[in-house]
């Protein structure tokens, strides 16, 4: 008699661990300058968001369930850490604003994020990429039927308090997930100026910004290449109209074809005849968008930037002017501008408020991670590093979640051995089928 049992098929369960990632994830993409998070009538959403990002570390902390006590205690201790160094600039900082302790939870959120809840940064940047692909997709559609061609009306507006002075600008919505802020010329190539792809951000540059760090991950740390996400993000990025983040594409294309190795002698031998070429055509369209840029005002308020905040910087070197004192680089600012005060890099307004202290923190972290990097021959993760640093430098972004976390993770690089390799496709719900089968012969 032969008796066959089956048991555990079919048990379908969600991974809590990875939606309480994919939610962390999510906030941390909304807080860079998300266009919710500047108006005033949509206050309540910034409130759910920080809510949101609690439950999420801790329910990943819950979820993830085993720790082992000297990941606790090493989290402990860099908290603790944290908070010592940040209350010694809070109290040598003039104005102490409350946001800065808003900034310092945020960044605890990050620390305990990166060190108890997620399994690896390529997991998270793969993660991060998922979600950013279903806003450029989203984006480009609306830009191209909405912005460009007019064939979808608009369906509502809003005032956002993002602008020079703090005074309401109306912008135009559609259906609450696309809104059009900016306008401009195509990198100089039209006469007449034309909508930009901001998608649900505040402004072009950091749409750019973070479409275009979704594309850098696809193509230079991405195990498997996928061109469509790849042409999707690089779309995106060109829709924004944005000449940093068309830079890095370039730079990001032309280091991905450096990096990839030829299988045959044959292959070699081409690439190596292409790649001056390349690279001259390359510095050819790098040398047009920066005369292109400079030849603009925005060009031109880009160098003042610069200027102004090494002046303001240098009233204040050691612990800076104060958190959120824009006073003490816009009275360095040049007169053209009058119209057009707003900061545009992020170096300088970190040595503007917080001077070499403030500083100091990014400066180790970077040299920390590139040089553990370099001494793993890692290019390829240290060219990530290295465009990230690049377009921080020239974007205003030194408080958000998401530059916070970059700077964590590249000072937790380690050798190549310590580094996991990133998953395909995620897991959010797991359908483990378990076969046991039982025979008995009588």
């Amino acid at each position: 008699m032969l008796r066959i049992k089956t048991s555990g098929l079919n048990k379908f369960h969600l991974n809590w661990l990875v939606i309480f990632q994919y939610a962390f994830i999510l906030c941390v993409i909304l807080n860079f300058r998300s266009i919710w998070l500047h108006t005033d009538s949509l206050a309540s959403v910034g409130r759910i968001i920080k809510l949101l990002m609690g439950l999420s570390v801790v329910g990943g902390v819950i979820a993830r369930k085993k720790f082992s006590s000297h990941r606790m205690l090493v989290c402990f201790a860099v908290m603790a850490c944290l908070i010592v160094y940040w209350g010694i600039w809070y109290l040598a900082d003039s104005l102490k604003s409350g946001s800065m302790i808003t900034i310092l939870v945020q960044f605890l959120a990050i620390v305990v994020y990166c060190l108890l809840v997620e399994d690896s940064v390529d997991d998270t940047m793969r993660k991060f990429t998922n979600i950013v692909l279903v806003i450029a997709a989203v984006s480009l559609f609306f830009w191209v039927f909405g912005s460009l061609l007019g064939r979808i009306p608009s369906t509502g507006s809003l005032y956002t308090t993002w602008t020079d002075d703090g005074s309401l600008k109306k912008v135009r919505s559609y259906y609450g997930i696309y809104f059009e802020t900016q306008s401009g010329t195509f990198f100089g190539l039209t006469v007449n100026r034309i909508l930009r792809n901001t998608a649900i951000f505040t402004e072009a540059p950091m749409a750019s910004f973070v479409f275009f760090l979704a594309f850098l991950y696809e193509l230079l740390m991405r195990e498997k290449l996928d061109w469509k996400r790849c042409v999707i993000l690089a779309a995106a990025v060109i829709s924004t109209i944005s000449t940093t983040g068309v830079s890095t594409l370039i730079i990001a294309i032309g280091l991905r074809y450096v990096f990839t190795r030829s299988k045959t002698k044959g292959g070699l031998s081409l690439k190596l005849f292409i790649l001056p070429m390349a690279f001259v055509v390359a510095l050819v369209a790098l040398s047009f968008l920066l005369e292109q840029k400079l030849g603009t005002s925005s060009g031109s308020v880009r160098v003042d930037d610069f200027a102004a905040g090494y002046k303001a910087w240098m009233d204040a070197p050691l612990f800076g002017n104060g958190y959120g004192n824009t006073a003490s680089y816009k009275q360095y600012m040049s007169s053209f501008r009058s119209h057009n005060q707003g900061f545009s890099n992020s170096l300088m307004q970190v040595l503007a408020y917080g001077g070499i202290y403030l500083f100091l923190p990014y400066c180790i972290a970077a040299f920390r991670g590139l040089f553990r990097l370099a001494r793993g021959r890692q290019w390829i993760r240290m060219a990530f590093y290295v465009v990230f640093i690049y377009a921080f430098v020239i974007t205003i972004c030194p408080f958000q979640m998401l530059t916070f976390y970059l700077f964590i993770s590249m000072a937790r690089e380690r050798k190549a051995k310590g580094v996991k390799k990133a998953v395909d496709e995620p897991q959010i719900a797991s359908v483990p089928v378990q076969r046991r089968v039982r025979i008995k012969v009588q």
